[in-house]
């Protein structure tokens, strides 16, 4: 034998001998013990220690039950590649159903990995000291190749030479739920591009450089959790993620921006509740933009917020129904804060029952439109943030105070102003008129064939478009270069009774066009709508529009129209009943108390920004 293959039987022969507890490859559980290196096969649990493990320390299978009671699971601390607990999986052959429970795992470069991992369950362990502590890789948990489902929960990860808990791209979603996480030496909890995780009842404490890292993350809740000692970041490309009364501790919560090419920038992110100290800043925004803050509760702040950024990626950021004192604010030159309160709208009539469908706009100190809706079944509103100023810079741009306006059919209106300083609940009681008009308008009828001068402005008694963009070319009414619906309401004509009607051209089907006039219009959030759509789905439909949200009540399948060839669609609001006719033609009917009086208008929607066509529009109210 040569003397290399002599030196290596040695080598191995030794390793056995050092470590007498160690079956690579075999399978262990039920009534056979567990040894280092073994895959868990059945349930088993464990009676002793087991290690110090040269490689991984135990893998377990789908649907198996380890139980460690408490007894450790041991590697040689040198900070090689291998696992304490080892969910082995694949994409197409992920380890299912295992459960993990009362292990001390340490000593391992990472202390458990889930793998492929999916309905899985770890409970109660301790994963600490893993990791190497010269290089400062290696986490007390790791979650990576598409694990999801999977509940972790009442742990405790501390110690560890990276990250407490690493989430790795492409993972989630996954509970994580109740555990102690300290003293690990970077972050406590890092979420790398894992989306839809749920994070509840944790605490962060102690050295590392973040309780939080969220980065290029989505769609992530966390509820109840205390952060202390260290910032809590979200950065990146991570949006629409969700806190909700969470405790931070002598910790900074911050938005920012991750520099790259292109910069990342995390935006549209949610904070409701919870409370917050830190002698230091409290709140961050570092060019980042659409994330709202409400509700939080600042103690012992040196600066409540700070807002910093470049002309380039300025910062434009929400706090809503949180006092500040305008000493602790720092916000430059390049950025906005908005600050807000929130509103909420009862409107009832004199004897004390609700009115549903009351419109309620509100009009900001400038006279700019804040919002215009209609009261539910309730007679309420959903809750509105109203700003009370707008700071740029150590500028202030008040913006109360409001004008609030309530009207409905055969009430009269109430108009009152609204100083916003703090949170305020309203209730309006509006007043039995005995009037029948409504709407803005007066009855008759109108007409308009578009015979005029080409111009970016529609005139002739329409109001400027109430969304999206309308002009007049060739003597037609033409929609504008942009995606979304465009909307043109007459202002001079309001009734119950009413017919509206148009001719329509569609100019491309595939981006799903809808064609079609408006009937009792409120504003541009809530009316009723009869249209003809093409493109995946060819129907005729009866609408209402509330709130800007469509509910369809009557629809029939029908030939996409031919390109570029006038179709005329007619609606027509008598009662409660709605009808559409297609070039003269009655096709559908639906019954609807929604609406009872309102403008006419005319619609044009569709997934492109070609100009789709209409003419000859005509209207009648009574």
């Amino acid at each position: 034998m040569p003397r290399s293959a002599h030196l290596l039987a040695l080598l191995v022969l030794m390793a056995w001998a050092w470590s007498p507890a160690i079956a690579l490859g075999a399978t262990c559980g039920g009534g056979v013990p567990c040894q280092c290196g073994n895959a868990v096969a059945s349930d088993y649990t464990m009676t002793a220690d087991l290690g110090p493990c040269p490689g991984h320390g135990l893998y377990v299978r789908s649907n198996v039950t380890l139980d460690c009671g408490g007894f450790a699971i041991v590697g040689l601390g040198d900070g090689s590649e291998q696992y304490g607990i080892y969910l082995d999986g694949d994409t197409g052959a992920e380890v299912t159903g295992a459960t993990v429970k009362g292990c001390e795992i340490t000593g391992f470069q990472r202390g458990i990995r889930l793998r492929a991992a999916e309905q899985s369950t770890i409970l109660d362990s301790y994963t600490h000291g893993n990791g190497d502590f010269g290089s400062h890789v290696g986490y007390g948990i790791d979650v990576t190749l598409g694990s999801k489902n999977n509940l972790l929960q009442d742990n405790i990860i501390a110690g560890n030479a990276d990250e407490g808990i690493h989430f790795a791209s492409d993972t989630g979603p996954n509970q994580f739920v109740g555990n102690v996480l300290f003293d690990n030496y970077r972050e406590q909890i890092y979420v790398l591009a894992s989306d839809g995780n749920t994070f509840i009842g944790n605490t962060t404490y102690g050295a590392g450089s973040n309780s939080l890292y969220l980065k290029d993350s989505n769609n992530n809740y966390l509820e109840g959790n205390t952060f202390k000692d260290r910032t809590t970041k979200v950065i990146g490309a991570s949006s629409d993620n969700t806190f909700v009364n969470n405790t931070f501790v002598n910790s900074a919560l911050q938005f920012s921006v991750y520099s790259a090419t292109p910069d990342r920038i995390p935006s549209n992110n949610t904070v409701a509740g919870g409370s917050m100290n830190n002698t230091g800043t409290c709140l961050r925004f570092t060019s980042t933009w659409g994330n709202v803050v409400s509700d939080l509760t600042l103690q012992s702040c040196g600066t409540q917020v700070m807002s910093e950024s470049t002309t380039a990626e300025p910062s434009s950021n929400a706090v809503v129904s949180t006092a500040l004192t305008s000493s602790k604010l720092s916000v430059d030159t390049a950025s906005t804060l908005s600050v807000a309160w929130w509103l909420s709208v009862h409107v009832q009539d004199a004897a004390g029952a609700a009115i549903a469908g009351a419109r309620v706009q509100a009009l900001d100190a400038g006279g700019n439109l804040v919002f215009d809706l209609l009261t539910d079944a309730s007679g309420n509103l959903p809750a509105q943030s109203l700003q009370e100023y707008v700071r740029t810079g150590s500028a202030s741009d008040d913006k109360t105070p409001h004008t609030l306006t309530t009207s409905k059919t055969g009430y009269v209106s109430d108009s009152r102003g609204l100083q916003i300083v703090q949170d305020q609940a309203v209730t309006v009681v509006l007043g039995a008129d005995g009037g029948a008009g409504g709407g803005g308008g007066t009855s008759g009828s109108f007409s308009d064939n578009f015979d005029r001068p080409d111009s970016t402005v529609v005139g002739n008694g329409w109001q400027p478009a109430a969304a999206g963009d309308f002009f007049v070319s060739a003597g037609e009414l033409r929609s504008g270069a942009a995606k979304g619906n465009h909307l043109a309401l007459v202002s001079t004509l309001a009734g119950k009774d009413q017919t509206a009607a148009a001719d329509f051209a569609s100019v491309d089907n595939n981006p799903n066009p809808r064609l079609g006039v408006m009937l009792r219009a409120q504003n541009a959030q809530n009316y009723y709508l009869v249209y003809r759509r093409s493109g995946s789905s060819n129907q005729l439909r009866i609408a209402k529009v509330v709130n800007g949200v469509e509910t369809v009540l009557a629809s029939m399948s029908i030939k996409k129209p031919a390109l570029n060839t006038f179709f005329r669609v007619e609606g027509r609001a008598v009662g409660t009943t709605l009808t559409l006719l297609l070039d003269g033609e009655a096709k559908l009917s639906a019954s609807d108390a929604t609406f009872t009086s309102g403008s006419a208008g005319v619609l044009v929607g569709s997934n492109s920004i070609k100009a789709y066509r209409t003419d000859n529009f005509s209207a009648t109210a009574q």
